[in-house]
């Protein structure tokens, strides 16, 4: 029985013995904000993210506000629903109930410089989302070239000692997730 807020008793049998067990229910609402949703294909995508996980119910985002809200069953849940989201390429700035929370690390070192990196996990369902990428990523010092690619989901930045924190960083603000792109190695070590 699911009582939301309320401690439920129970009685289970266990090796024949009646035994009172007291189930606290955890259920949390997780809020992110910030997130880019600038059409039906992006709300399609947070939708599709979250479907597969278990116990993620009551899931709404809202364009206008670019929020979005669902109900997880417990913390490891809604920790688990960002993993997908960022998977999916969105990013926000999250609450679990009461606690804010960081979205996934995405693996780069503070100081990391670059010339040119590729970056993938971009929520780039249109137009408008590689647009927003794009003017979100102008800002950075250093860059000289973005190539945004919509199909594999990836952006391509060049330029002189680009501080690749902030280009992930100008990429959050605008509410998409990234990573560094991982080079596949070749298997005979070219």
């Amino acid at each position: 029985m699911k009582l939301a807020g309320i401690a439920v008793v129970a009685a289970l049998i266990v090796g024949g013995n009646l035994v009172a067990a007291n189930f606290q229910d955890k259920e949390t609402t997780v809020r992110i904000k910030g997130v880019h949703l600038c059409c039906g294909a992006c709300v399609a995508g947070v939708n599709e993210a979250l479907d597969e996980l278990k116990g993620v119910t009551d899931v709404a985002a809202d364009r206008n506000g670019k929020v979005v809200v669902f109900k997880a069953k417990d913390d490891k849940t809604a920790k688990a629903s960002l993993e997908a989201l960022a998977k999916a390429g969105y990013y926000g700035r999250a609450a679990i109930g009461d606690k804010d929370v960081k979205f996934p690390d995405p693996g780069v070192k503070k100081g990391t410089k670059v010339d040119k990196v590729v970056l993938s996990n971009v929520h780039l369902c249109c137009g408008a989302c590689v647009t927003a990428a794009q003017k979100s990523l102008e800002k950075v010092n250093g860059l000289t070239r973005i190539a945004i690619d919509r199909n594999e989901k990836t952006i391509s930045l060049g330029g002189k000692g680009v501080d690749l924190l902030k280009a992930i960083g100008a990429l959050n603000d605008a509410g998409f997730y990234a990573k560094v792109k991982k080079e596949k190695k070749d298997p005979k070590g070219k």
